[in-house]
């Protein structure tokens, strides 16, 4: 694969693939209520490919929202959270190459008013 630039010099991508980061926007699913995760399973094909996901969480609109342990994933290809917050987003962390990246499925439940 190659690219031309704009001083129409054609280069060639080669060498190792670099580390992916893929990062969603903040939610908060149930307004007015908690949400709780419990499962994350990123949509990420290629053979080669090391995955890890991370939540962030917050409570307030005032608060700063911090990752919890990145997790890897099962067997399966999912990877397990016990992790409850108001406002969440996901990061995706994808090393040694992949072929596709298209985002990522969350289980998560209305954990109600707390």
């Amino acid at each position: 694969q190659g690219a031309i630039n704009t001083s129409d010099y054609l280069s060639y991508f080669t060498g190792s693939a670099l580390t992916a980061v893929l990062e969603t926007g903040e939610v908060q699913p149930f307004e007015g209520h908690r949400t709780f995760c419990n499962e994350v399973r990123p949509i990420v094909d290629g053979t080669s490919a090391t995955t890890t996901i991370a939540i962030g969480v917050r409570e307030n609109a005032q608060s700063s929202s911090s990752y919890g342990t990145a997790e890897s994933l099962n067997s399966l290809g999912t990877a397990t959270f016990n992790t409850s917050g108001r406002y969440m987003k996901f990061k995706t962390t994808i090393a040694g190459g992949f072929d596709h990246a298209q985002g990522l499925e969350a289980q998560i439940t209305d954990a109600g008013v707390q």
